[in-house]
């Protein structure tokens, strides 16, 4: 009797490892998306949290970092981005057009490091209750390879999709921005300021984050189906919506 080689796999396995990729799309999914409710929410309500040290901040970067390199700065934003948003408007000074690229780097700063935060937490807890995690676990530089190539092609398309989308389709992106805008101060009754800016991080960067999340679902496939991802929990499969059970301690969270 020959030996199974080694690239086929029978039913039993495979359906195991469908159920890790399924698993690891789960974590993707829910890190993904609370990672964009949060930087949406820092958008949202920093103005109105801490109004006085924004805008204080915001003097300060204005004065050292950026009116000093301005013109460098709006040259370099009209070639990577060419929305209406990133375009300087001349009717203001250059101190007002510093002041408000400060303040707009500060906000979309705090909400995307917030969001990177959120999404670690996430993924952190969801591991916790059997995800999935790389067979090879040795770390490097503080992660495994896979990883690595998880976060690679995650912010890679995410980066690539955003330039893409915002300097070769500016009119559907700008015109999405006016909807979103809209739509935000008739249904959350938000000013017409907080509108648009909610609005323009969602367009603007997290819709290219969706082509992102993509992309890493793709990784999580491949080397799933690859043998190359098992549970954090002996080596098992893991039903999604046993998850709650498990992190209720209640027996029969579904592994097996």
């Amino acid at each position: 009797m020959t030996d199974r080689p080694k690239n086929i796999i029978d039913e039993k396995e495979k359906k195991a490892r469908w159920g890790i990729v399924h698993h690891g799309w789960g974590g993707l999914v829910l890190a993904e998306f609370a990672s964009m409710a949060t930087s949406l929410g820092v958008v949202a309500v920093a103005d109105t949290i801490a109004p006085n040290l924004i805008n204080k901040a915001s003097d300060v970067v204005a004065k050292v970092v950026i009116e000093p390199h301005l013109d460098t700065i709006e040259k370099f934003m009209g070639k990577v981005c060419k929305l209406e948003e990133c375009k300087p408007d001349q009717t203001k000074s250059r101190e007002e057009r510093a002041h408000n690229l400060a303040h707009t780097s500060i906000i979309f700063g705090a909400a995307w490091i917030g969001s990177m935060l959120v999404k670690l937490a996430t993924r952190s807890i969801y591991r916790r209750f059997g995800e999935v995690v790389a067979v090879d676990n040795k770390p490097h530089f503080g992660f495994t390879k896979h990883d690595w190539k998880l976060a690679f092609w995650d912010e890679s398309v995410h980066i690539g999709s955003f330039l893409l989308w915002n300097s070769g389709m500016p009119k559907q992106a700008d015109a999405a921005v006016v909807t979103g805008t809209k739509m935000l101060q008739k249904t959350l009754g938000l000013s017409e300021d907080k509108a648009k800016n909610v609005a323009t991080m969602a367009v603007v960067w997290e819709f290219p984050n969706i082509m992102g999340l993509l992309s890493a679902g793709r990784v999580v496939y491949s080397d799933g189906m690859n043998g190359k991802l098992m549970h954090a929990r002996n080596n098992a499969t893991l039903n999604p919506s046993h998850v709650v059970a498990a992190a209720l301690d209640t027996p029969g969270h579904g592994l097996t």
